[in-house]
């Protein structure tokens, strides 16, 4: 516990450093989730109850810590909102551009449905481009495919 206390207590301390992985989109989630697991028979309060009542608390913030940024890391959405934080853009529209909604429309309309197929797809391509956009430092174009996969996400919540 001493560990994960001196590491939480750093000032600024960003959810990928308490997991001890690179800021990066790309992430292995098995990995993530072994560690979170690991984290949790380590700290979790229930291990603290013949303890102080100091170390109890100290040991319900830590897994609140832990528990947040395991959540915000595992998702993709959350995660890119998360790195496009870090890096100061907090202005985040869904600016998704007109192209892809007609594309999506024409081919609802031709087909009656959304096409999981094609929304999966899509999904898959435009988390490529996030990913790279991420390592090219371009978070222009990072807000860009952030926008695409809100909205692509959200239409596989609705119709899929």
């Amino acid at each position: 516990m001493n560990r994960l206390i001196c590491k939480l207590s750093k000032p600024n301390i960003t959810y990928f450093c308490i997991f001890d992985i690179p800021l990066k989109y790309d992430l292995n989630i098995k990995e993530l989730e072994q560690t979170y697991k690991e984290y949790q028979k380590v700290i979790h309060p229930d291990k603290y109850q013949t303890f102080s009542l100091e170390e109890r608390e100290k040991s319900e913030i830590i897994t609140r810590q832990i528990n947040e940024a395991y959540s915000v890391l595992k998702d993709d959405k959350k995660r890119a909102k998360y790195i496009l934080n870090t890096k100061g853009i907090t202005e985040l529209s869904n600016d998704v551009h007109l192209e892809d909604i007609f594309e999506l429309n024409e081919r609802i309309e031709n087909s009656g449905v959304v096409e999981e197929e094609y929304i999966n797809e899509r999904l898959k391509e435009i988390k490529l481009e996030l990913s790279r956009s991420f390592e090219e430092k371009d978070m222009s174009k990072a807000k860009k495919y952030f926008s695409l996969l809100s909205y692509y996400g959200n239409i596989q919540k609705k119709f899929i």
